[in-house]
């Protein structure tokens, strides 16, 4: 039995590799872009939140699981061609389902 040693790669055997990216480093988003990501962030927490508090709603008033409650959101969306966290900020804000 003949063993293998290890040979690191030399430099020839990357000559034909792509060239490394430029570094970056201390250079970043600006604060533009860093406040609009920030923005969508808490645009997209609140929206969650209201879904989730919508489903929970349909979860007590139709009987069903979270799932399910879910897809009842989604399909009013599909045939109201509404947002989905349009029609559940409708059901959180008037508790009612129609």
């Amino acid at each position: 039995m003949t063993s293998a040693t290890y040979e690191p790669p030399s430099p020839q055997d990357h000559a034909h590799d792509p060239p490394a990216p430029a570094d970056r480093s201390g250079v970043g988003p600006s604060g533009a872009e860093l406040a609009e990501t920030n923005r969508q962030l808490h645009t997209a927490i609140a929206s969650r939140e209201l879904i989730g508090q919508a489903t929970g709603i349909l979860m007590i008033r139709l009987d069903t699981d979270a799932e399910s409650a879910f897809s009842y959101l989604r399909r009013r969306s599909m045939d109201e061609n509404r947002k989905l966290v349009r029609i559940a900020k409708d059901i959180v804000e008037t508790r009612k389902i129609a």
